[in-house]
């Protein structure tokens, strides 16, 4: 259901997308590396190269859900 709404998230998975941005936060400020996080079976190389940068520029917050 991942475009139910014209291609807007519904609430519950936005919460979900944005605990998974968290939690490789998490992980970047522990030192893991992008191949690292991209082992968790829920994400994949694209979504940790898409992260790191901005965690990188602006830390966590910059990873919230903006809604």
């Amino acid at each position: 259901m991942r475009y139910a709404q014209r291609g807007v998230y519904i609430p519950a998975e936005r919460r979900r997308r944005e605990l998974l941005r968290l939690q490789a936060a998490e992980r970047f400020a522990r030192g893991h590396g992008i191949s690292q996080i991209a082992h968790d079976p829920r994400v994949t190389r694209g979504f940790g190269i898409a992260m790191a940068p901005a965690w990188r520029d602006g830390g966590a917050g910059t990873l919230r859900s903006r809604c």
